[in-house]
């Protein structure tokens, strides 16, 4: 379909030919609107939706399933968005729930569930993303991705060189709350961020179980806002939960004034606290920022190394079960500024071969438990740490 139109598709069953036909997909949405609801998109040997040229596409109650027969590079997605579209997959009642009468799949298509190219937003609401052959979902060319209440799920190594359920590049923007999981398994990250990208996190359950990915992974001056009521966890045992690097940062708890999403649906402000589970790498002038005070504070259970010119911060209302490692030229700061304590029950290290190169503000204001002793030692011995 293709140009000023809107146009309504109900209760149909859109297959593919029985041979390839050289069409990019089973239903072209080209600088149009279109609308379907209670319908399939089945079978394509190309793309099974592919919208462009600042096109606009509305599912409903809608499967998309078994697309990209033919394999081709770039026309074999579930769903591709480029060239400043937008994707629109479930959505909201009227008091702001998902309404899951509405809900949209998209599985097992050859290549990527959903393809966001060139300055493409998707909002998904409910429903569910697994079990196709690349990422779930895709974006790059600073396209945009608002997932509230899905289910997202890597169930088998993508057959592209990014292992992660959600990978977003150059400059693109994701948000995910109202209870959305991202589970990768033993096949990547649940989600990664890189080249200038950012990611928004609210209620929301990200996990893995392999030792080779982290599960949240920012890189190449890339950011994450945690606002609260999640879970990141790798489970796996010596697993990475959180890696940053490249001149990447994360915040928790401070990131309020962005829970509105990026498509303007308000959610509600969650001040509860985030679990992690997994050990936390923050390196190559990278930031971390931790601690949601003491009404609602939050825990890391693993350890941590900050490297290579790289800060580490502790606001209070955070306990780490294990240690956290600062060297390298890299620094430490800790205060109550959000309120609680900071608790570091592994110790607070900074080691050092030749010369101290690490150092930490306010040690005092960071305890080995709630009622123990300070948890950094000041030195010139190695590992202790030098107070600025």
């Amino acid at each position: 379909m293709s140009g000023l139109i809107q146009v309504t598709i109900s209760g149909l069953t859109l297959e593919g030919p029985s041979s390839d036909l050289g069409y990019p997909a089973v239903l072209e949405i080209d600088n149009s609107t279109v609308t379907i609801e209670n319908a399939q998109i089945i079978s394509g040997w190309r793309n099974g939706m592919a919208v462009s040229h600042n096109a606009m596409a509305r599912l409903l109650n809608t499967t998309v399933s078994g697309n990209g027969m033919l394999n081709v590079s770039g026309q074999c997605d579930g769903i591709r968005a480029e060239g400043g579209s937008r994707v629109y997959l479930g959505q909201y009642t009227g008091s702001g729930a998902v309404d899951t009468a509405n809900t949209v799949t998209v599985v097992s298509n050859a290549c990527n569930g959903v393809s966001l190219v060139s300055a493409s937003s998707l909002t998904l609401v409910g429903g569910t993303i697994e079990g196709n052959g690349g990422i779930e979902i895709f974006l790059n060319g600073t396209s945009d991705a608002g997932i509230f209440g899905a289910t997202i799920q890597q169930q088998h190594a993508p057959n592209v060189a990014e292992a992660a359920a959600v990978y977003a590049y150059q400059a693109s923007r994701v948000m995910l709350g109202l209870g959305t999981s991202v589970e990768a398994g033993a096949y990547g990250s649940a989600v990664v961020v890189t080249s200038a990208s950012s990611l928004a996190v609210l209620d929301t359950n990200l996990s893995n179980t392999t030792t080779s990915y982290p599960t949240l992974q920012a890189s190449g001056v890339s950011h994450v806002i945690l606002s609260g009521g999640n879970t990141i966890a790798n489970t796996a045992s010596g697993g990475t939960a959180v890696a940053l690097d490249h001149g990447s940062s994360l915040v928790q708890g401070q990131g309020a004034d962005l829970v509105p999403s990026i498509t303007g649906q308000p959610l509600a402000i969650d001040p509860a606290g985030d679990t992690i589970t997994g050990n936390g790498a923050v390196q190559v002038q990278s930031d971390i920022e931790i601690g949601t005070g003491a009404a609602n504070p939050s825990s890391w259970s693993g350890s941590i190394a900050v490297t290579q010119n790289s800060a580490f911060r502790m606001d209070g209302g955070m306990s780490i079960s294990g240690a956290v490692t600062v060297q390298q030229g890299s620094n430490g700061f800790f205060n109550n500024a959000a309120g609680g304590l900071n608790v570091v029950t592994g110790g607070v290290m900074c080691p050092w071969t030749t010369s101290p190169s690490s150092h930490v503000s306010a040690p005092q204001k960071v305890v080995l438990s709630p009622s123990g002793p300070q948890a950094v030692t000041i030195g010139n011995v190695s590992p202790d740490c030098v107070a600025f």
